[in-house]
């Protein structure tokens, strides 16, 4: 059962990962006409979008390599985890366990950027 929940979390934590890579792609490339839903999810998808920047990742297109500023990215996960903490009880069960695989995946890539 453990390793079933491990499993679910980790896929939860890639579909989260790509949707964050997606929204910076979006935000890097030309704007879509009609302007993104302020909710819960877009909140947590951008600064996801922004510590990922941080790390290095997604590279840049040209096959360039993005400045690393970890220092920043671990403020950004900071700021995640005080929502997290924050929000407590007031999140959709969807919208917990987004929040949660966000951090459990950018608390992996921050870990292994840092190495």
């Amino acid at each position: 059962m453990e390793k079933e929940n491990d499993k679910n979390a980790d896929e939860r934590a890639q579909a989260a990962a790509q949707n964050a890579q997606g929204s910076a792609a979006q935000s890097s490339g030309a704007r879509q006409s009609l302007p993104p839903q302020a909710a819960f999810v877009t909140l947590v998808e951008s600064l996801a979008a922004q510590a990922l920047a941080q790390m290095g990742d997604p590279a840049e297109p040209a096959g360039g390599k993005r400045e690393k500023d970890l220092q920043s990215a671990r403020f950004v996960i900071d700021i995640l985890d005080v929502l997290e903490e924050k929000t407590r009880g007031n999140l959709t069960e969807n919208e917990r366990a987004f929040l949660q695989a966000v951090l459990y995946d950018l608390r992996i890539r921050f870990v292994k950027a840092s190495g």
